[in-house]
């Protein structure tokens, strides 16, 4: 049986994740915030939308399998500097986790897990408004895609083992995203969603994450 899928996975967690830091700000005593130039570190979680391209395997002349979708825990680790107010540029490494589900083959059934990670580099453009800084984000990013996929035909493999498959593969490719952030001194607290493309499919990470500047 297939799995529901999420189809709100951007909208709705991205807005849990600006509520999280919208209450973490009522906590901070208004004028406290800075913008501190110079290098940061950081790191952030959340949750990854992870997509491949399953469908590109085919089994005989009539069978194939369906694209892969589905929702994991993942987390990413920043360094950057911001050397103008408006302006820093990010290296980032993300792990998207190794979620497992079905990808459904016709006829029969399938399952398939997929793990992605990789590096990226990001230039932020601010724009300062009271309190928190609204961002857009935009670069490179160089993520590898691993795939493992197992079929059944009809007879639900009673009589042999099931046929397996996969592919790994590494794309330089873009990544784009938005977010906000607010600073207290040295310490920054953000949120945002970023948009992939990779292995095939469009993956997507929503994180909360904090950053230090030294």
């Amino acid at each position: 049986m297939r799995q529901p899928q999420s189809r709100c996975f951007g909208r709705h967690s991205l807005a849990r994740l600006l509520a999280a830091v919208a209450l973490a700000l009522v906590a901070v005593p208004e004028g406290s915030a800075a913008d501190p130039l110079g290098f940061y570190v950081g790191g952030a979680i959340g949750e990854a939308r992870v997509e491949a391209g399953t469908s590109s395997f085919t089994i005989g002349a009539s069978q194939s399998f369906r694209d892969f979708s589905q929702n994991h825990s993942a987390f990413k680790l920043i360094t950057g500097i911001r050397p103008l107010p408006i302006v820093s540029v990010e290296l980032s490494y993300l792990d998207f986790g190794h979620p497992t589900g079905y990808s459904l083959a016709s006829p029969g059934f399938g399952t398939a897990d997929v793990s992605m990670k990789g590096a990226t580099a990001t230039g932020l453009l601010f724009l300062p408004i009271p309190l928190v800084e609204a961002y857009a984000k935009a670069g490179l990013a160089r993520m590898q895609g691993t795939v493992h996929a197992t079929y059944c035909g009809i007879d639900n493999c009673a009589f042999g083992p099931p046929q397996t498959f996969g592919f790994s593969r590494t794309n330089t490719t873009y990544v784009a995203g938005v977010g906000a952030q607010f600073r207290a001194g040295s310490f920054g607290l953000r949120a945002e969603y970023e948009r992939f493309n990779v292995a095939g499919g469009t993956p997507g990470l929503a994180s909360i994450g904090a950053t230090w500047t030294l």
